[in-house]
This record gives C-alpha cells, sequence and structure tokens, in this order.
C-alpha cells in the first residue's frame, strides 16, 4: 500500500497503510534536523555510488550533482550511496542502517521540532 504525504509518498510495509505519524514520531531518528535514520526512499531508477571512506553528506552532494535526483540513501556500513528522482518512495522497509534526505535540506528543516502554540 502507498499513502501520500505533501511532497513525497510513503510505502506502508505489509500492505498496511500507516498514518504519517508512524515515520515521524517517536521511533524515527533525526539528524541534523534534515536526515532520517532507518528510512531510504526507492524507486526502480535509484542510481548507486560505492562513497569510499564518506558520509551521508558526501552522498547527498553526489545527488545534488544529478539534475534529476531528489533523495539519497547512503549506508555506512557498505559505503553505498543510493539516488531517486521525483517518483521515489519514503520507506522504512530494508532500511536497517541507512540515513536518507533532500537533495538539499529546507528552511525551516523537514523534521522540524517545533511545537505550536496559542
Amino acid at each position: 500500500a502507498v499513502a501520500w504525504l505533501p511532497g513525497l509518498l510513503v510505502e506502508a510495509q505489509q500492505a498496511q497503510v500507516r498514518s504519517p505519524a508512524s515515520f515521524f514520531a517517536k521511533n524515527t531518528k533525526v539528524l541534523e534536523n534534515c536526515y532520517f535514520v532507518d528510512r531510504r526512499y526507492t524507486t526502480e531508477h535509484a542510481v548507486k555510488f560505492t562513497v569510499q571512506g564518506g558520509d551521508f553528506h558526501d552522498c547527498q552532494r553526489k545527488c545534488q550533482n544529478f539534475t534529476n535526483c531528489e533523495y539519497f540513501g547512503f549506508w555506512q556500513e557498505t559505503q553505498t550511496c543510493w539516488l531517486a528522482g521525483a517518483d521515489a518512495v519514503f520507506t522504512d522497509y530494508l532500511a536497517s542502517g541507512a540515513v536518507a534526505g533532500p537533495k538539499v535540506c529546507p528552511n525551516p528543516p523537514a523534521a522540524c521540532a517545533e511545537v505550536p502554540g496559542p
């Protein structure tokens, strides 16, 4: 099953549509208010790179060098960087060890920790 969030598709694991909160709530670790831990973007058209001695920031820079790249996923253990386009689906399925994010971190950050007030 696939659920739509503003700006991205969210794939629900095991054919259950889960609420957006399940991706962005207590179980989702966020780095630098932009990058999601143990999440990835998947698509049929992903491009794979090896980033020797690099990190997720290097993978994001690779994404910035490609016109059609909108999202990336990086696995530190294998030094693997996957680049995905606008058709990518955001998921936690098979994402253990990954750090995923957008081509450019938005301002304000997508994973804003600010609580709306009166």
